[in-house]
C-alpha cells in the first residue's frame, strides 16, 4: 500500500511538473508562429532592424531582405548590407525560401546552398505586413524587420515582449543601425537592449 501511495505521488509530482515546464517555455520547447501568411504580401525589400548576432550578418550595417515569388511556389532571398560602416563596401547573400506550411504559410526554409534547408519560421507579421518577425524553432536565430527604416517603437515594445514571453533570450538582440532610421532606444549597436523603454 505504501509503495502505491509512493508511486501515485511521483506521479503527481511529474504530471505537475510538466505543467510548469510547459508554462514556460525553454530553448526546445515549441512556439506559435503566424497563423496566416499570404506570401506575396511578403514580397519586396525589408529592413532589418534588430537581430540576434550571426556569422553571415558580422560587421553588417543597413541590412536589408528582399523576397521575390518564384513560379515554382518558392522565393528568392536577397540579404544585401554594408561590410564596417554604413558607407562600407556592399556584400549580397542569395538564397531560396520554400514553404513547408501549406496551411499557414508560416514555416518556411531557407536555403543559401542546396540542398541545405535551415528553419525559417515567420513567428508573428503586422496585420499591414508593414513588419515580421522571424526566427528558428532553436530560438538561435531572430530577424525584425520593418518596411520602414525604423519601426514604430509601441509596436516593437509589444513584439519583444511576446518573444520573451515564447522563450528567446531578448538579451542577445541588437539593432542594426539604418540610413536615416530614428533609433528604437538610446544605445550604441551592440548594447543589450533589456532596459528598452517605449517613449510615451
Amino acid at each position: 500500500m505504501e509503495s502505491r501511495i509512493q508511486l501515485l505521488a511521483i506521479s503527481l509530482i511529474a504530471t505537475f511538473g510538466a505543467a510548469c515546464a510547459g508554462a514556460r517555455p525553454t530553448g526546445t520547447s515549441p512556439f506559435p508562429t503566424a497563423q496566416r501568411v499570404d506570401i506575396q504580401r511578403m514580397n519586396g525589400t525589408w529592413y532589418v532592424v534588430a537581430e540576434f548576432p550571426n556569422d553571415l550578418e558580422r560587421y553588417c550595417f543597413g541590412t536589408t531582405v528582399s523576397y521575390a515569388a518564384r513560379s515554382d511556389g518558392d522565393m528568392d532571398l536577397l540579404r544585401r548590407c554594408n561590410k564596417g560602416s554604413l558607407d562600407g563596401p556592399i556584400d549580397e547573400a542569395y538564397g531560396r525560401i520554400r514553404v513547408y506550411d501549406a496551411i499557414h504559410r508560416s514555416k518556411l526554409g531557407l536555403s543559401y546552398i542546396r540542398p541545405i534547408w535551415a528553419p525559417y519560421w515567420i513567428i508573428e507579421v503586422g496585420a499591414d505586413y508593414d513588419y515580421a518577425v522571424i526566427g528558428t524553432p532553436k530560438r538561435d536565430r531572430l530577424w525584425i524587420l520593418s518596411r520602414t527604416q525604423s519601426m514604430d517603437a509601441r509596436e516593437y515594445a509589444d513584439a519583444i515582449s511576446r518573444l520573451r514571453s515564447n522563450g528567446f533570450d531578448i538579451a542577445k538582440l541588437i539593432t542594426v543601425l539604418q540610413v536615416e532610421a530614428a533609433p528604437l532606444y538610446e544605445a550604441p549597436r551592440y548594447e543589450r537592449p533589456g532596459n528598452y523603454q517605449p517613449p510615451g
